[in-house]
């Protein structure tokens, strides 16, 4: 049974990570409310926009199909798919980052496509399940710098096809990984022969080449914003719940505590009780 200094040194211990959880909650509340409504107004528009591209782009590729021909000018990359994990550095994010690790691995399995994986989390999951040809990237946690995210673009801008396996935030108490295609989301390869007829202005050529140049880099820093504020999101939940936890536990040993002076209390009195009688009866 546990002594009563034990106990006191257990309670010094939780409490101290109840402190420690509630600071991470109080940031990452902060920094929930810094960039939601940048990434849910930004989500809004670039959706759109996505929208247009793959329309677009799935018109000219049905009229290249027409006409026999099997390459679309505008496209230099290498016909290949790759799929990106974007992670994390450090941990206390619920299990978001886990979840998501789960789809990719289960979407590589049925897939041919190529690795990347972004943060050191995720870098010790791939190297844990003894994965070859994964190209590993950093990128910061709290503030992503342009040149990490340029070096991973320049990379993943060769494939064909681009998807990101990232977390969303969809609630304050509900985030949820989701894989996201950067890339257009329409081949040469699986374009209908027939589609819904476009008026390029000006050619369609150069207005594809213009959205395979922007589209994918401004896709892609979405997903990144997006993974951010799930992140955050989903540290808030989970520290939430460890305050409470430690909340629970403290109670616990409180109890215990008491319970234990009480008795020490207790025997002292029934020690004096009898000392006095032995007194007396002398």
């Amino acid at each position: 049974m546990a002594t009563t200094k034990e106990i006191e040194e257990d309670i010094d211990l939780i409490s101290t990570i109840k402190d420690i959880t509630s600071t991470y909650q109080t940031l990452a509340n902060m920094k929930v409310r810094r960039i939601q409504d940048e990434v849910l107004e930004t989500r809004n528009f670039l959706e759109g926009v996505a929208e247009i591209y793959h329309h677009a782009k799935l018109a000219y590729l049905s009229s290249l199909k027409q006409e026999g021909l099997e390459r679309a000018s505008f496209v230099r990359r290498n016909k290949k798919s790759v799929t990106v994990y974007l992670s994390a550095n450090e941990r206390f994010y619920g299990t978001l980052l886990l979840d998501t690790w789960n789809k990719v691995q289960r979407y590589a399995e049925s897939n041919s496509t190529d690795l990347v994986v972004v943060g050191d989390i995720g870098k010790r999951l791939a190297e844990d399940h003894n994965l070859e040809q994964v190209k590993f990237f950093d990128l910061d946690d709290e503030n992503p710098a342009q040149e990490q995210k340029r070096m991973i673009l320049e990379h993943i801008k060769q494939y064909e096809e681009i998807i990101v396996f990232h977390g969303r935030f969809k609630s304050a108490f509900r985030q949820k990984p989701v894989k996201t295609n950067v890339s257009g989301g329409i081949t040469l390869e699986e374009a209908p022969k027939e589609t819904r007829d476009y008026i390029f202005e000006p050619e369609p050529e150069a207005i594809l080449e213009f959205f395979e140049e922007e589209i994918i880099g401004a896709l892609f820093n979405q997903t990144v914003l997006e993974h951010q504020l799930a992140r955050f999101a989903s540290r808030m939940v989970a520290m939430d719940q460890a305050s409470q936890n430690a909340d629970d536990k403290l109670e616990k040993l409180e109890h215990r505590a008491s319970r234990l002076k009480k008795r020490a209390q207790n025997k002292k009195q029934l020690d004096r009780v009898i000392r006095s009688n032995l007194i007396n009866h002398n």
